[in-house]
């Protein structure tokens, strides 16, 4: 039984562990290398790109 219910929900966990990662790699970016000029493109955004 528990299987069953597992599988089902296995996309929906990797899909919201995959976000998080996504936006901590952001955040760690942003971190290491802060945005110079006010018009550079947030991290976020490149990231989900490449994910």
């Amino acid at each position: 039984m528990w299987i069953n219910h597992w599988a089902r929900h296995e996309a929906g966990l990797k899909q919201v562990v995959s976000c998080c990662a996504v936006e901590e790699v952001a955040r760690w970016l942003e971190q290491a290398d802060p945005p110079q000029s006010e018009v550079a493109t947030p991290a976020l955004p490149v990231v989900n790109a490449t994910a």
